[in-house]
């Protein structure tokens, strides 16, 4: 059975970063933490039991916060979880390729909505597209190999511009 109590929290920390969201771009990581509120959320909805009934006002609630969450960012085919490398560099030997984000886009559709103000210009791409477009990483079109050789030569390129 679900804690109604619980659900009143999750609910008020959303509309909390809904409020937020509505007022502009701040950064990233702010953004993202905004998110997984409605996320918790999503995970106590995903636990009500066949015939368990949620009251009204609440379902209003989320249904209002949502809309709003909606009005105030784009669609978009970049999960927000996808805006970092898809690699972890601990030395040239040490090279670790992330996967490209397992979120589905109609269950975790908030993940895939943007503020019109963000200041990544490349949030209309996919995953697959960004990361080529910004790291020069074609998970779609390289091998494991020529990925690895590519992260080494982003970082060697990076350490360039750092001397």
């Amino acid at each position: 059975m679900i804690d109604l109590e619980e659900l009143k929290e999750v609910i008020s920390s959303w509309k909390e970063a809904v409020e937020w969201i509505a007022h502009g771009w701040d950064c990233i990581e702010e953004y993202t933490h905004g998110l997984s509120y409605r996320e918790d959320l999503q995970d106590l909805l995903d636990q009500i039991q066949p015939g368990e009934m949620i009251p009204t006002d609440i379902k209003e609630e989320i249904a209002k916060m949502d809309s709003k969450f909606i009005s105030d960012t784009e669609n978009s085919d970049l999960c927000v979880w996808d805006c970092e490398a898809k690699f972890c560099y601990l030395d040239e030997n040490n090279i670790e390729l992330l996967p490209i984000n397992e979120y589905d886009k109609d269950k975790y559709w908030y993940y895939y909505r943007w503020q019109p103000d963000c200041l990544y210009p490349w949030k209309n791409n996919g995953a697959e597209s960004f990361q080529k477009e910004v790291y020069g990483l074609d998970f779609a079109g390289m091998t494991n190999d020529q990925l690895i050789e590519a992260v080494k030569d982003l970082v060697a390129l990076c350490k360039d511009q750092l001397e």
